[in-house]
């Protein structure tokens, strides 16, 4: 090619590309306009609609359209859990039109040795496919904080939570990655994925935020700064956002280390930030969308349309959220579950609703109808978060594949004082470092459901330390809490209110005389306080008041009750104690409220010792108490204690203890139980997922009811299926009770290993002894490597043997030999890898997707496109075809 060529060559090329971006950002501009002026139109009536090619707006948040909530790590490592249920979250709120929020709690107690610590979003992914999510409801904030790292303790507390967890959600999504160091050139692609898919987990290191105004609006930016590895959520983006370095653009991210405008969470992450260490990594809904919802009656508003758009002024607007299942505390909940007929033919569908474990459906008229199912509450709704189980069985039509499922979704009750944080604290420690003990009501004051918020009172200062940070969507609310109509709070601040209980405080105390002297007891007490909101009541809650003395020191225990189906209206789950204790101390025995349980009559409590065993409660003029002496034994051994308690130095969450009622009498329905449909064949080390199987219920009655199981357990203790195995456990509820039906299993079959890759077949020689690279990374618990090192060069043989018994190699081989060589480094350079025999990768056949290590869906997408204007694509397409017929002449 001669010069003249190339100087053509470079000037279309140059031509090309300026033409193109005209075209494409006048394109952009245009539509932008076009789009925000439609977007306006949209908001007559308070209603808003679905927002088509957001993507391809200068901004949009998630939060225009959908109610999401933030949360307040506080002193945790549970940013990683955040951004990354964020994601998950996302993904299933645009799928269904429904709002979720799953706790980050019961992520971060899987990953043992690690509790309350930081993590990755491939570690979030692992432990959603090996062990599933729970509801924030089932799980709350404050409960693991007392989980211990490890030990017997933490293995039992984690077994009682197991039946909370939804177990089939990771087969419900994909995970998509974009790389690190393309951001810039991958904005549109970023931006399509938020709109449609989900928010994305992204990792900062060495930043902060800093509070900047941008066009007369507060914001807060995350810049280049002193601080550690940490993790956000990215919901939205506004490509006219001003930084610091006067460049434009910034994604819009939920920051959850603290609290920022109206308790929003909200920061802005340029686009060309420095603080990116970790890929930007979310998810992709790709289930059949075979049942959308739609509710009925919800007066809910979001206030934050377009709030996050600094070209505009910053004001709250109502609209109606796209989230269909959450409701107002007077509104009349009703919800329908539409099934899509079009996709598949229902063969059944059963519907239960549970509140803090407690099926409540009879609390609900619940008709199917139409391929439609009409879930109506009887009367109001007390706030919440009711558990909605949609149960049912398929044929989908274009494979003709039966399947059954369960979608756990949630309806949500709101009073309008959520709270991004509700606590009171106590100075637990010694005078001198006050290390305050947080007892966590709930991260939104939705999920507390039944349990009682205790109040650790100060008996000098009468004035409880009680902390309530408002959430985002009630910023703007008056919430004031009354006690026999007279306020004893008011709430206008971002921060806290103090409960002023002095006049209760003084209806409360004991006179005793002993020795000649008078002696004043301060008791414990309970009060019905009613929460008012724009100066309408809305809820009454029981709150536990526990009035302390400064000067003396206290163990606080956490109470995690085994009810199995008894309900215990007086559920308080923080109680403490004193050390050392006086003659005249009230806090010496705490006295337990007695569990019901239908057809059954309570008998007594047991509490689980530090050995995994269980004993009976003592009792005292009839009622079962624990006392110091007891809880004493229970402290978690320093080495032992969380993240949370150990790192962080605040070492006054060591005392949980496992309570179980225990039922005289019991006896269920005479039910026959037939398991209908259950799996082929059983592969060891595999974890069943309970909707694997469906159990046919014949009542006393003779009514037929079809339940999937809600827990599989399996023979001596294990965690998944053993070669030994003959049987497993499949347990389901029915009217509030738990049954256990056994299933005989005829045989399990060994787990073809295929973790093993055998490769780095031809060392060169170095005069130093060597081997295979793979030996040091082979599984000791499963393989047994017999070899030996070599210097020399030769042919060698390293023999790779089975040595657990629900393993086995293709070919229902035990033992292999593995050949391989050192040689001179030219005979090593001609050696063609591709042609080498002894490169052995052993693969699983079977493509098992319930082995524990990874199911075989594909589960990572990396984009590291750049997009070209389609626009300059042509022009270069028809100046190459001019050049050609110019330049390339015989």
């Amino acid at each position: 090619m001669n010069k003249r060529t190339k100087k053509n060559l470079l000037i279309l090329s140059t031509f090309s590309s300026i033409l193109s971006s005209i075209l494409f950002f006048k394109y952009v501009n245009n539509n932008s306009n076009l789009d925000e002026t439609r977007l306006f139109l949209k908001q007559e009536n308070d209603q808003i609609k679905e927002i088509t090619n957001k993507e391809n707006k200068s901004y949009y948040s998630l939060r225009d359209e959908y109610i999401l909530f933030n949360q307040y790590q506080l002193n945790t490592g549970l940013c990683w859990d955040f951004a990354s249920i964020k994601s998950l979250e996302t993904a299933l709120m645009l799928a269904n039109k429904e709002m979720y929020d799953f706790s980050e709690a019961s992520i971060s107690v899987l990953n043992e040795h690690r509790v309350g610590d930081g993590g990755f979003f491939r570690t979030f992914d692992r432990l959603l496919n090996d062990r599933g999510i729970s509801f924030e409801s089932d799980f709350r904030f404050g409960d693991f904080y007392y989980f211990p790292n490890t030990g017997i303790y933490y293995d039992k507390l984690l077994d009682l939570y197991k039946d909370k967890y939804i177990a089939n959600l990771a087969n419900k999504v994909q995970t998509i990655s974009f790389y690190r160091y393309d951001v810039t050139n991958n904005i549109k692609q970023i931006k399509e994925h938020v709109a449609n898919h989900s928010s994305l987990f992204v990792g900062i290191d060495h930043w902060k935020a800093v509070k900047r105004k941008v066009n007369k609006q507060e914001t807060f930016q995350i810049t280049s700064g002193d601080m550690g590895a940490h993790a956000v959520s990215i919901i939205g983006w506004d490509d006219n956002y001003i930084n610091d370095d006067n460049s434009k653009g910034a994604f819009i991210v939920l920051n959850s280390d603290g609290f920022y405008d109206n308790n929003d969470g909200v920061n802005y992450l340029p686009y060309n930030t420095s603080t990116i260490y970790l890929d930007l990594q979310g998810y992709k809904f790709i289930d059949q969308k075979l049942i959308t919802s739609k509710s009925i009656n919800s007066t809910v508003k979001n206030k934050y349309f377009n709030y996050y758009d600094t070209t505009l002024e910053k004001k709250h607007i109502d609209t109606k959220p796209l989230n269909q299942n959450i409701f107002n505390w007077n509104d009349n909940v009703e919800m329908h579950y539409e099934l899509d007929d079009q996709i598949a033919d229902f063969k059944r569908i059963q519907t239960s609703v549970f509140y803090d474990k407690v099926d409540v459906t009879d609390k609900f008229d619940i008709k199917n109808k139409n391929n439609k199912v009409i879930l109506k509450a009887k009367n109001n709704l007390k706030p919440g978060s009711y558990t909605v189980k949609l149960d049912y069985k398929y044929n989908l039509k274009a494979s003709n594949e039966t399947k059954k499922d369960i979608d756990t979704r949630q309806i949500y009750v709101l009073d309008g004082a959520e709270a991004l944080l509700s606590n009171s604290f106590w100075n637990e420690s010694s005078v001198e470092d006050k290390t305050p003990h947080v007892v966590f009501h709930s991260s939104n004051s939705y999920t507390l459901n039944n349990k009682i918020p205790v109040i650790l009172n100060n008996k000098k200062i009468s004035e409880a330390n009680y902390s309530f940070i408002p959430s985002y969507l009630n910023y703007t609310n008056n919430a004031e809490y009354r006690y026999k109509d007279k306020p004893i709070s008011s709430f206008r601040s971002a921060e806290a209110f103090n409960l002023n209980l002095l006049e209760i405080d003084k209806q409360n105390v004991e006179k005793i005389t002993a020795n000649n002297q008078q002696y004043e007891i301060y008791k414990d007490y309970q009060i019905d306080v009613d929460k008012y909101v724009n100066d309408k009541k809305v809820n009454t809650n029981k709150y536990q008041v526990y009035q302390l003395n400064e000067d003396k020191k206290y163990v606080i225990a956490h109470l995690f009750y085994d009810l199995k189906g008894a309900v215990l209206e007086n559920e308080i789950n923080e109680i403490p104690f004193e050390i050392n204790q006086s003659n005249f101390s009230k806090s010496y025995k705490r006295y337990l409220d007695e569990p019901v349980k239908k057809n059954a009559k309570f008998v007594k409590y047991q509490y689980l010792d530090q050995n995994g065993n269980y004993k009976d409660l003592p009792k005292e003029n009839s009622k079962h108490y624990l006392s110091y002496d007891i809880i004493k034994e229970l402290h978690t051994p320093y080495h032992m204690l969380n993240y949370i308690a150990y790192e962080q130095y605040d070492r006054s969450y060591n005392t949980p203890i496992i309570i179980k009622p225990v039922f005289l009498d019991e006896k269920g329905e005479n039910l026959k139980v037939q398991v209908v449909d259950t799996k082929d064949k059983f592969i060891a080390t595999t974890r069943l997922n309970p909707s694997d199987f469906e159990l046919k219920i014949t009542t006393e009655n003779n009514n037929e009811i079809y339940v999937t199981p809600t827990k599989v357990t399996y023979q001596n203790k294990d965690e998944h299926l053993r070669t030994n195995h003959d049987h497993l456990t499949l347990e389901f509820n029915h009217n509030n009770q738990t049954y256990s039906h056994k299933l005989d299993i005829k045989k399990v079959e060994k787990m073809v290993y295929d973790d093993l890759n055998l490769n780095n077949t031809n060392l060169e020689f170095n005069n130093k002894y060597q081997h295979p690279s793979f030996i040091d990374n082979i599984d000791s618990s499963i393989l047994k490597a017999t070899y030996s090192d070599q210097k020399d060069i030769g042919e060698y043989e390293v023999k790779l043997e089975i040595i657990n018994p629900d393993y086995v190699f293709k070919n229902n081989q035990n033992s292999m030999t593995y050949k391989w060589s050192i040689l001179k480094s030219e005979i090593k350079d001609n050696i063609n890898p591709s042609l080498n025999d002894n490169i052995i990768n052993i693969l699983n056949s079977n493509n098992n997707s319930n082995k524990i290590t990874k199911d075989n869906k594909t589960n990572k997408i990396i984009i590291y496109s750049t997009t070209i204007p389609i626009a300059g694509v042509l022009i270069l397409i028809t100046a190459s075809v001019l050049i050609k017929k110019k330049v390339y002449k015989k």
